[in-house]
């Protein structure tokens, strides 16, 4: 059974089922506990890539997901992607480039086809992995996308005397064809992104299985 609803994201929770053929990976979040602290193992549960042989395919449902740490991009890449490929790139406002490798180290990545499901909501790293996936691996993108994706790189930076933290710009996000993240993602499938049911059928013919 899944978790309830809550009225702002389909899912509350981090999640995990097999509806007949496909795996569907739920990830409203980047946390995947109490706090943010956690390494890409902690992700490993949720994919189960030893356990596939009725599956052809996954469905990574990042409705509601606003994004997270970078690295945390590079570790959910690293389950379709092969370990140490150029997955994506930052520049800081000094022109620096720095290059971003998928993290496949503790796992080989599947080859099944991938569906991701985005909304209105969907921001910042979570659009960056549906980007990713996309160009690299030929996901199918399906619900919609924000009017303004969030492509900068921020730090978070306390001021004394402040009492909390301001959220400061210092690079954007380039895919690894050195495109932006704003341009370089698109909807394969638009569709309405609250019901889940005509988003898993709207997959179901991109996820069939590859000979």
């Amino acid at each position: 059974r899944r978790p309830p609803r809550s009225t702002l994201f389909p899912y509350p929770t981090l999640f995990r089922s097999d509806l007949g053929a496909l795996r569907v990976v739920t990830l409203p979040t980047m946390s995947v506990g109490a706090d943010a602290r956690h390494t890409c193992a902690d992700f490993a549960h949720l994919f189960d890539l030893n356990s596939t042989d009725n599956i052809t395919g996954f469905v990574l449902d990042l409705r509601g997901n606003e994004g997270g740490a970078l690295t945390d991009s590079t570790c959910l890449a690293g389950f379709f992607v092969k370990n140490g490929q150029l997955v994506f790139n930052t520049v800081n406002k000094q022109g620096e480039v720095i290059k971003y490798n998928s993290d496949a180290s503790n796992h080989k990545p599947t080859n099944l086809p991938v569906a991701v499901l985005v909304d209105g909501h969907t921001d910042g790293g979570a659009v960056l992995v549906a980007a990713i996936l996309q160009s690299m691996r030929h996901a199918t993108v399906i619900g919609q996308l924000k009017p303004a994706i969030n492509a900068a790189v921020s730090a978070l930076v306390f001021p004394p005397g402040a009492g909390r933290a301001v959220v400061m710009p210092t690079g954007e996000i380039l895919l690894a064809d050195k495109h932006p993240l704003a341009s370089g993602v698109h909807v394969d499938v638009p569709m309405a992104a609250q019901d889940e049911i005509a988003m898993l059928n709207a997959a179901r013919p991109f996820l069939a299985r590859r000979d």
